[in-house]
């Protein structure tokens, strides 16, 4: 099976089809020429041409009408509709006017020689008071003025319409009355510019009235009365109102595109200064942001500051948990030394009763005694050389404290003075800050002054405050980021110092602990060397005797030795102090530092929140300059106003003039005629006489 597809017919196509089938369903041939311009026609450029209803000199029937105002009801493809004599009567001028109240796309209406009468003229009037798209209409050679009551329901029409702007009345016998009633209408009209009564019987009346109705109506600029029987001097004066409302229409115009012009130059300057708002608000948001930024990053140095200090405390803990850790090995070592006295004190009773038997034996032990001697002899300056290193390191290490507290108070200074900079700059970008806001409020007074005559020099001085604004700020990113290097230098040379000082705390600590370590070590080969002599005691009694003496003197020597140990464990313990009460000290100063620290950065919060009330005072005088701006162009409306009343009272001025010279023509045309008629009667008297 076939399949049939529905295709989208357009608006001329359906037009077409309407009109046939309505002239089949009545039983009416369709008139050929309307089927011929219900077609499509484009242009060169190939779009769809203005469209034209032309029937003229066509006779027209009622029922052809009727499905002509069918048809015309909901089209929107004719805008011209000529019906120049097609002999309508009123019933199908009726019919086609009911039909173009509802139509929205016919422009001009052409219903010239139809001889229309009141029937017709009171269609055309209910066809104005409703339509709104009419713009044109021609009732030429009609006699809508043959009745006094199609003048009227025209004018009534005629006075409420608001879009009709041309309207041809020629040759419909219009009276004075009908002219009365067309200017009553022409006062309360205000779309009308051009009116042609031609060929009418207006007379002098109407002339007079419609004299006074271009009084009030401001916008008809022509208005042709030539065939009335109007005299001259009311046509004059009609042409001088004319003129007038057309140099008023001009005037309008040319304020109105001055206006335009002007409220498109304030638009104007008013988005480029919201746009340098909005600039200078993101520029303060980027300081805001940068200020943010250098007091978090100042915040992470004093936490790391804090950090190194618990280390150091950390550092001093060990530290003394070490020297503790010796003072309980030194403990160990005394009840060691009072195990061996009461040792000596047992061998002494065994030593006693085994003299006899080993005195040969002493002289070999004797010898034995000697190289010990010498041996322990050697260890004590081994000893004494390692304690006088220790000592001589300690010193270094205090030298370098010295140094590192001497650097630590550098770079305090240093922070202090890049702070004093930082504050000095912030105050001069506050008053730069300031004196730009005094150098934006006198360009405002000067635009004030002179923004009829200068806007040229407005533009100049805007562009000039634009580039003065980018190079200040320019200068302002240029101190930030010297002053962002200056603190990253800073940084650095802070860490470099922190490592150095960590790698020479380290260095002292693995020091520390090796001669710990061997100090332990020594002692433990002393300890496995006593408890080795005294196996041999054990085994050797017979030589015990001389070896009492030589253990006296072993134990008074190492008395001796302990002594020095305690003596420089107590003067390690007093360096242990005084280390102590400086760390205090360089403590208690840091401390101090961060709090000085925190204020500067409590005072940098306040001028922040400064320059946020700066910013609210730009914005509030910002506005309050818009607000003048606005009231200043409210009183040029006024003052336009009252330039328009004074025009309007110039015009009457000179409208009374022109009265006064007519009066005064008249009265020297009466006055000559007086005098030629009295000499005329006075040449005459004579030939009388004669």
């Amino acid at each position: 099976p076939m399949v049939t597809v529905d295709v989208p017919l357009s608006a001329m196509e359906s037009f077409r089809e309407r009109y046939s089938r309505l002239c089949r369903d009545s039983h009416q041939e369709p008139l050929r020429i309307v089927l011929e311009q219900a077609r499509e026609r484009c242009n060169d450029r190939g779009a769809p041409m203005r469209k034209r209803l032309d029937v003229s000199t066509m006779c027209l029937s009622v029922e052809q009408c009727l499905i002509l105002a069918k048809c015309l009801r909901t089209d929107d493809t004719f805008t011209d509709l000529m019906l120049t004599d097609c002999v309508l009567n009123d019933e199908g001028c009726k019919a086609l006017c009911r039909a173009l109240k509802s139509n929205a796309s016919i422009r001009d209406l052409n219903l010239k020689g139809n001889n229309l009468r009141t029937g017709g003229a009171e269609a055309v009037g209910s066809l104005l008071k409703y339509n709104s798209t009419l713009i044109r209409l021609s009732l030429e050679w009609n006699s809508v003025g043959a009745v006094d009551g199609g003048v009227t329901s025209l004018a009534e029409g005629l006075a409420v319409n608001k879009t009709l702007e041309k309207l041809d009345l020629r040759s419909n016998q219009i009276s004075h009355k009908g002219a009365v009633e067309l200017a009553h209408a022409l006062k309360k009209n205000d779309s009308l510019k051009e009116l042609d009564l031609r060929w009418n019987n207006c007379g002098l009346l109407g002339g007079r009235a419609l004299l006074s109705a271009l009084q009030q109506n401001k916008t008809l600029v022509q208005l042709d009365l030539t065939g009335n029987d109007v005299p001259n001097d009311i046509l004059q004066s009609i042409a001088v109102t004319m003129g007038r409302n057309v140099e008023q229409q001009a005037l309008e115009s040319q304020h109105y595109f001055r206006t335009t012009v002007l409220t498109r130059e304030i638009k104007q300057l008013q988005e480029d200064s919201r746009m340098q708002i909005s600039d200078l608000i993101g520029r303060l948001d980027q300081q805001r942001e940068r200020f943010e930024h250098t007091n978090r990053s100042s915040q992470l140095k004093i936490g790391q500051l804090q950090e190194t200090l618990a280390e150091t405390t950390h550092e001093k803990e060990l530290l003394e948990a070490k020297c503790n850790m010796s003072e309980a090995f030194v403990s160990v070592n005394e009840q060691k030394v009072k195990d061996l006295g009461d040792l000596v004190v047992r061998l002494k009773g065994e030593a006693d009763d085994e003299r006899k038997e080993h005195k040969a034996e002493l002289e070999k032990e004797k010898q034995r005694h000697m190289t010990l001697q010498r041996e322990l002899s050697d260890s004590v300056r081994t000893s004494q050389k390692q304690e006088a290193e220790f000592e001589t390191k300690i010193h270094d290490l205090q030298v370098q404290q010295k140094k590192l507290e001497q650097h630590i108070n550098i770079l305090k200074s240093e922070l202090d003075m890049a702070q004093e900079t930082v504050k000095q700059r912030e105050k001069e970008a506050a008053e730069k800050l300031q004196q730009e806001e005094e150098r934006h409020l006198k360009m405002t007074r000067e635009m004030e002054r002179r923004h009829r005559d200068e806007e040229t020099r407005w533009r100049d001085l805007q562009q000039s405050c634009q580039q003065s604004w980018s190079e200040r700020f320019q200068q302002a990113e240029t101190a930030r980021f010297k002053s962002e290097e200056l603190i990253a230098q800073l940084k650095t040379e802070h860490i470099d110092s922190k490592r150095k000082w960590d790698d020479e705390a380290t260095r002292t600590h693995e020091h520390l602990k090796d001669t710990h370590q061997l100090k332990v070590r020594l002692l433990e080969e002393k300890f496995t060397a006593e408890q080795s002599e005294k196996m041999e005691l054990q085994s050797h009694l017979n030589s015990q005797a001389l070896r009492l003496v030589e253990l006296q003197s072993l134990v008074n020597s190492r008395d001796l030795e302990l002594q020095t140990v305690k003596r420089n464990m107590e003067q390690s313990n007093r360096e242990v102090e005084h280390k102590y009460s400086t760390i205090q000290t360089e403590v208690s100063r840091l401390c101090q530092a961060l709090e000085q620290r925190t204020s500067q950065l409590e005072e940098s919060r306040l001028q922040e929140t400064k320059l946020n009330e700066k910013i609210i005072r730009l914005e509030s005088e910002i506005a309050a300059v818009s607000a003048q701006e606005k009231s200043k162009l409210s009183g040029k409306d006024t003052e336009i106003v009252s330039l328009k009343e004074n025009l309007h009272q110039q015009a009457q001025i000179i409208e009374q003039i022109r009265e006064e010279e007519r009066r005064r023509a008249e009265q020297l045309q009466s006055a000559i005629q007086r005098y030629v008629r009295s000499s005329s009667q006075s040449a005459m008297n004579p030939v009388f006489q004669s």
